[in-house]
């Protein structure tokens, strides 16, 4: 080191002990269980984008996270379910239940039927996926897609008085 050299001390940089800050735009899942353990409900705003029978149905959950199920008219009286997604984060606390059965409610209510390619995807069990669906009253048709079994669900026949 030279003789006039100058040396100079810098401030030793603080250690940051604080929690990074939450922005607007953090995409927070609400838990899954309240305290008790019981499974919370999840009650939400279905948006279509129109009146009657729509083609999309969503729900708007957190900025950046929206649940969402996408269908395509077929015919008069049919359409298929092009996609169903729901953010990982909020997956498993029957939002996608709720979404479907009103996509069914309108369908019944409009005499459409509705046909599916159930396709697992991000993880998801082939298997459960298709329980999933038959639980909500779609069947198979013995066809088979690209990526799995083509499932139906007829018309549900308004009961007697």
């Amino acid at each position: 080191m030279s003789a006039n050299a100058t040396i100079l001390r810098l401030p030793a940089a603080r250690a940051r002990t604080t929690t990074p800050r939450r922005t607007k735009n953090d995409v927070n899942p609400p838990r899954k269980t309240s305290e008790s353990g019981r499974k919370l409900r999840l009650v939400t705003g279905v948006t279509k984008d129109k009146d009657g029978m729509a083609t999309d149905y969503s729900v708007r959950l957190a900025p950046g996270a929206i649940a969402r199920i996408k269908l395509s008219e077929v015919g008069p009286d049919q359409a298929w379910i092009d996609w169903v997604y729901v953010p990982p984060g909020w997956r498993d606390l029957g939002l996608g239940g709720q979404l479907m059965r009103r996509v069914l409610e309108d369908a019944d209510r409009h005499g459409v039927r509705l046909s599916l390619e159930a396709r697992a995807c991000g993880g998801t069990d082939q298997a459960a996926l298709e329980r999933w669906y038959q639980g909500l009253g779609f069947v198979r048709s013995g066809r088979r897609g690209a990526f799995g079994p083509i499932l139906v669900r007829p018309v549900a026949r308004a009961r007697a008085a």
